[in-house]
């Protein structure tokens, strides 16, 4: 990933040097040997350092954030959302890019806690059922001992009882 990034930054500056000498020599045909080879040195120097420089801005400029980006996803993916990245106040599209995973790991978070909350109210909601349920349980055998116990009497005094005699 580094090598592209590498070869999308560098070869287009390789590139425009690499035409600019060439026009350089070109332009510079018609003077002296010893006046071209001086004017070369000093230009192809001076495009040396431009192209260095330019290297070095996108370097501190481009890359470093996008590496720091690279690790705070990470840290997100492995569940870590209390991270957040230093370069959201540029006032660019890098910042731009900052500001925004910013705001979705923030929104990430919040989500998180509300999921929270919500599982532990549901929790709660299911232990009140649960004792709901035990104290219905144990009404329901509390009255079916005393009502089975009613019925096995009914049962028993109605076999005493012919089957002709109104009181049965």
């Amino acid at each position: 990933m580094r090598v592209r990034w590498l070869l999308k930054a560098v070869l287009p500056l390789a590139i425009v040097l690499t035409a600019g000498v060439g026009i350089f020599i070109w332009a510079t045909i018609a003077l002296d040997p010893s006046e071209r080879r001086s004017i070369l040195f000093v230009a192809g120097g001076g495009a040396a350092i431009i192209c260095s420089v330019m290297l070095v801005v996108l370097l501190a400029l481009v890359q470093r954030p996008l590496v720091e980006l690279q690790e705070k996803i990470t840290q997100v993916g492995a569940g870590n959302l209390d991270v957040g990245v230093s370069f959201a106040g540029r006032d660019d599209e890098i910042g731009d890019l900052g500001r925004n995973f910013n705001e979705m790991v923030r929104q990430m978070r919040e989500r998180r806690e509300h999921m929270r909350q919500m599982h532990q109210a549901e929790m709660s909601r299911a232990e009140h059922l649960a004792t709901l349920g035990e104290l219905a349980a144990g009404l329901a055998h509390e009255l079916r001992n005393p009502l089975a116990g009613i019925a096995g009497v009914i049962d028993v005094l109605g076999q005493d009882i012919a089957d002709t005699d109104p009181a049965k």
